[in-house]
């Protein structure tokens, strides 16, 4: 009786302490959750949630919020399934291998890290498991392809697609990606012409159908096999040369000359000013546009010139555009000018220098060329600075492509972008250059002081 009078006390002690014990709660403080009996903080990696989960923290730091792990990897590691996976490291993040079979724990199918379902860091993707740079030429895209190389040229990957940017004095002659492509020697050689022609500008409809026009009225044609001497009409200086056919080509220059070719003779059309025109481009026949001295443009509007206001007295000597709403202006001082469709506005510049050129490849790939060996590049919206590796003045910028872009000026000075750099590529002339086009990225002329035309051909 004794006895289980004995254990009755223990078991009434017992219900009176609680049955964790005399150090145990049933409650916790906000911020803190319960983990057998004691109180933890919700952010503790070491007992976090309601599962009080130790937190891996191999190769990163772990972390506690709203009851779930997680993980910051370490520098050379990427996140992959909630483990820290060495990048490029030829490694796996798990070692299920389970070829993308999703966890059996009721988490939505879910694929195991290292499976196919672990994500890479910006600017990397996923081959077999490691995370490779996009730009990686030996796992390139989705299909992590191993890009074919190539004589003179190296293998790139880009936006997921295997390319060849080849040597200085070399194209890439393959019409496909993945191929083996082909970079075949490219040489500028002179092209006589008829007559003494100081030339500064270049313009053609095709292959076999070029112009030049330069001082005292001069301008030569190209039909393929030779250049001619074709009759101005003028003794005035031209500086610009554009066309949007093969029968609607303009020429514009000294006093506000401006001559149109129309398939007969060249022919003045009334501009309306006598200030200096210096380029001149359209995106139709019905809207061409002309700048010039003074901040002078002028536009066409497929009946007559008319003046637009430009806001500056600045010199202005380049004009390019993406389209019909979307033109710009270059000129003295570091000048740049934007036409939206309604009106020309000033754009910031970054440099004060004088720029003469401005062509872009679209709307939001722009160049700009000028004094001092200054190159300007612009996404269509803010301009910056590009080095060139010269600081030759450079006179006028063209381009097939935005992996293909020219610029030309003093001393015999030939520029070429191949999508990474400027370099320099031999004229084989000290002559000042001062105009550059081309028919494709493999047939380009350069027009310049001294009777200086030079063509660029690439043969295989």
């Amino acid at each position: 009786m004794k006895v289980r009078l004995g254990v009755l006390a223990l078991l009434t002690a017992a219900l009176a302490f609680g049955c964790s014990g005399p150090n145990s709660v049933s409650t916790c403080a906000a911020g803190t959750h319960l983990c057998s009996g004691v109180c933890y903080s919700d952010s503790d990696v070491t007992r976090c949630g309601t599962s009080c989960t130790a937190c891996p923290n191999t190769n990163g730091r772990a972390s506690c919020n709203s009851g779930i792990c997680g993980i910051t990897c370490n520098s050379g590691f990427s996140n992959g399934g909630g483990q820290c996976v060495a990048i490029g490291d030829g490694g796996v993040p798990d070692a299920g291998g389970d070829a993308g079979v999703s966890d059996a724990g009721g988490n939505a199918g879910v694929p195991d890290a290292g499976d196919g379902g672990a994500t890479c860091p910006a600017e990397h993707h996923l081959c077999a498991g490691v995370c490779a740079s996009d730009s990686d030429a030996t796992k390139c895209g989705g299909t992590c392809a191993l890009c074919a190389g190539a004589t003179n040229g190296t293998a790139t990957c880009s936006a997921g697609k295997c390319a060849i940017v080849c040597n200085a004095d070399y194209n890439n002659m393959a019409s496909t990606n993945n191929m083996a492509s082909t970079c075949v020697a490219c040489q500028w050689a002179a092209v006589q012409t008829p007559s003494a022609t100081e030339s500064w500008a270049v313009w053609g409809s095709s292959a076999t159908d070029v112009w030049a026009v330069g001082f005292r009225g001069a301008i030569l044609r190209w039909n393929g096999g030779s250049w001619s001497d074709v009759a101005s009409g003028t003794e005035e200086n031209f500086f610009g040369v554009w066309g949007s056919g093969a029968t609607d080509v303009w020429a514009v220059g000294a006093t506000g000359t401006i001559l149109r070719w129309n398939g007969g003779p060249w022919s003045r059309v009334g501009s309306g000013t006598m200030q200096q025109l210096n380029g001149v481009w359209g995106s139709s026949p019905t809207d061409v546009w002309a700048v010039g001295g003074t901040g002078t443009i002028r536009h066409w509007d497929g009946g007559s010139w008319s003046g637009v206001a430009s806001e500056t007295a600045a010199n202005l000597y380049g004009v390019w555009g993406s389209s019909a709403t979307d033109v710009w202006a270059v000129g003295d001082t570091g000048t740049i000018r934007h036409w939206d469709g309604g009106s020309w506005s000033r754009v910031a510049s970054v440099t004060t220098k004088l720029l003469l050129s401005v062509w872009g490849s679209s709307a939001t790939d722009i160049w700009a060329v000028g004094n001092q060996g200054t190159i300007l590049r612009s996404d269509g919206g803010s301009w910056s600075e590009v080095d060139g590796g010269t600081s030759d003045g450079l006179t006028h910028v063209w381009g097939n492509s935005p992996t293909e872009v020219w610029a030309v000026g003093a001393s015999g000075t030939i520029l070429r972008w191949d999508g990474g750099s400027w370099n320099r590529v031999a004229s084989g002339t000290t002559q000042y250059l001062n105009g550059v086009w081309g028919s494709s990225a493999t047939d380009v002329w350069v027009v310049g002081f001294g009777r200086v035309i030079l063509r660029r051909q690439c043969k295989p």
